[in-house]
């Protein structure tokens, strides 16, 4: 078993198996049983080109050529972390590469739906306004998505960072303290200040503190950042240690936007996609 795929080769270890899908053992299984449930749902009404079936299906035909929910999930999982060729995971699924974007694009809105029932999708667009109150802050910042260079000049400078010296585009996040992100913004171009990101949003966190780094400077009140240090003078030690401090708290959006990152696929036509409930 290759991770979930019959062939000859070497066994996968658990450890190896988590980091194809990017979950652990027991997030793997809480989202398995929730996506049944939409795969089975869907199954029953439609086909897999997406046409309304005459009748019924009670049971998913054994021929199908990913059967079982299990298969579908570890499929899921496995080409968005590692961005493969459409042929290369054919060829470990035993499917055609056409069968594999037929499935992606069927399988696609019930993962996500799936992760929207167990309360795991953010709020997407401009507007979020923050209910919980036991939160006790919220950090926030801007995740930068490499994108391919276009051929456009116009729209490549558009996109080019000067901080990155890349082509990219900018989305705006919001988590908590346990790393769960409550909210990501709209896609920006990569030329698009921070803090302009910001100031286009409306965001309101009801006094709970939002944590965030210089590039945000001189936002509105419930707003913590860390203090600059002055031309040609050093900060005192007080201030040293609060900026020191900021950041070991702030640190936590850093860590939410890997676990983001390590999909590798994350890129604007799959972000378009979610963005607008596809």
């Amino acid at each position: 078993m290759f991770c979930g795929v019959k062939t000859n080769k070497q066994k996968c270890s658990r450890v190896e198996v988590n980091q194809l899908r990017s979950l652990t053992e027991a997030e793997y299984k809480i989202l398995l049983r929730a996506f049944d449930y939409e795969v089975t749902q869907e199954l029953k009404k439609k086909t897999l080109q997406g046409q309304k079936r005459l009748r019924i299906q009670k049971q998913e035909s054994k021929n199908s050529s990913l059967y079982g929910s299990k298969k579908k999930l570890s499929f899921m999982l496995e080409y968005m972390k590692n961005n493969m060729n459409q042929v290369l995971i054919g060829r470990m699924y035993e499917i055609s590469q056409p069968k594999v974007s037929q499935w992606f694009k069927y399988l696609l809105p019930l993962l996500e739906a799936s992760l929207v029932k167990l309360g795991y999708c953010p709020m997407y667009g401009s507007d979020y306004e923050h209910k919980d109150e036991q939160t006790g802050y919220l950090a926030g910042d801007v995740m930068d998505r490499i994108l391919p260079r276009k051929v456009c000049y116009k729209a490549q400078k558009e996109d080019s960072s000067g901080k990155h010296h890349r082509h990219t585009e900018k989305n705006f996040g919001l988590c908590d303290s346990n790393g769960y992100i409550h909210f990501m913004s709209d896609s920006y171009t990569g030329s698009t200040h921070d803090k302009t990101i910001f100031d286009e949003l409306n965001i309101e966190t009801n006094h709970t503190s939002l944590l965030l780094d210089l590039g945000f400077l001189g936002v509105d009140e419930n707003i913590i950042t860390p203090f600059k240090k002055p031309k040609n003078r050093e900060l005192s030690i007080t201030k040293k240690q609060l900026d020191k401090a900021i950041s070991s708290l702030r640190v936590i959006i850093e860590n939410a936007f890997s676990g983001i990152k390590r999909l590798k696929m994350i890129k604007k036509s799959e972000l378009d996609a979610i963005e607008k409930g596809l």
